[in-house]
């Protein structure tokens, strides 16, 4: 909240991001937002394996406003590698990212996050914007459509995880292959002019994937997206067709309660979520493990220390770790010193060297990093 302008940037005015910068020499374009479950409390009900998770469609959301600020209406392509975790108390910062235009009118995106100064950002997605505009190909006047035999909705979101926020299919139909659903925001988030398309809103969109042919069991997730363009914004209650397959890629429009277009999907591919847990350990390393005791004798205990040329010591402790991981039935402890603190930088090679050899001959290494004496 507050005037940007004062410190050299743009307005956004929308929900998820605040402000926008040009970069110099064309360099493209960068906005900034800040994610938070206290300023956008309707994340809340996006949950996933227990974790509050940045619904895929929200990445969508924001291409979209980013192609808004340069001029480019389509998402060409948008690759989602990394979830995003909300946490339960604090913001995460968020930056979009876009280059200027090659000489075919595309542009790179990324978009970024990260939960505190000082941190590396995390990259959760890579695509492409372009100006060519994506023709609706769909006439929803009638409604639902003939032929449409309903389908069962009885319990449909039990052991989702999903709030009320993001409940929302109200009625689905088949018609041959193809699947059609109604789908409404609840009252509590219908103030949605700012954004192109609501997230909450687009992710029970692809809900109905799950009558599809071949759509697998549990929750499915958007994994990677082409094709995509915003024809109208503000819909609070839209009609859907869902073609094609969950194993070869979904087709996606969306019209509104009239029948007047709001979005297409070219294709759309879903995959199930990854171990939340792991998320993080991508980023960090969990120091001070227990470990447990063993028989004296066992084992022999090797210690490595870097010296003050560090290239000279990395290169011979790399030498000297390699010839003891190879010696016959060897059972090895490697200690080193100070090389979590950054203390001897040379003594780090023999981490990764040794990590290699653990996990081609699992329970005969360990690494140890001790302090002082």
């Amino acid at each position: 909240a507050g005037d940007v302008s004062g410190a050299g940037l743009a307005s956004v005015e929308h929900p998820l991001l605040g402000a926008a910068v040009e970069l110099p020499d064309g360099g493209g374009v960068i906005l900034t937002g800040r994610l938070s479950l206290r300023a956008q409390p309707w994340l809340a009900d996006h949950v996933v394996d227990g974790r509050v998770l940045f619904p895929g469609t929200g990445f969508v959301e924001l291409a979209l406003r980013a192609g808004d600020e340069t001029g480019l209406q389509q998402i060409e392509e948008l690759t989602l590698a990394v979830p995003l975790v909300l946490p339960e108390t604090g913001a995460i910062a968020m930056r979009v990212r876009v280059s200027a235009p090659d000489a075919n009118g595309r542009a790179e995106l990324d978009i970024y996050s990260r939960d505190r100064d000082g941190e590396e950002w995390i990259r959760h997605a890579t695509g492409v914007l372009t100006a060519a505009a994506v023709e609706p190909a769909w006439d929803a006047a009638h409604w639902p459509p003939a032929g449409a035999v309903a389908l069962d909705l009885a319990g449909f979101y039990d052991g989702t995880g999903y709030g009320p926020t993001f409940q929302g299919v109200t009625a689905a139909w088949r018609v041959s292959d193809d699947v059609f659903a109604e789908v409404t925001l609840p009252e509590r988030v219908r103030d949605v002019t700012a954004f192109g398309i609501h997230p909450a809103l687009l992710d029970a969109v692809l809900h109905g994937a799950a009558f599809l042919e071949s759509a697998e069991p549990g929750t499915l997730l958007p994994y990677a997206w082409t094709g995509v363009g915003l024809h109208a914004s503000g819909a609070a209650t839209v009609r859907v067709r869902l073609s094609g397959s969950a194993s070869a890629g979904i087709g996606i429009a969306v019209a509104d309660g009239t029948g007047g277009p709001v979005a297409t999907v070219g294709t759309l591919h879903l995959r199930a979520p990854e171990h939340l847990d792991r998320v993080n350990s991508l980023y960090r390393v969990e120091w001070s493990v227990p470990v447990p005791a063993v028989e004296a004798g066992e084992v022999r205990f090797v210690e490595l220390v870097g010296g003050e040329d560090v290239v000279a010591s990395a290169h011979a402790l790399a030498a000297r770790a390699l010839e003891v991981v190879r010696e016959p039935d060897a059972r090895v402890v490697f200690v080193t010193r100070g090389v979590v603190s950054g203390a001897d930088p040379a003594a780090a090679v023999v981490w990764g060297l040794v990590r290699s050899a653990q996990t081609e001959f699992p329970g005969r290494f360990r690494l140890v990093d001790v302090e002082g004496g």
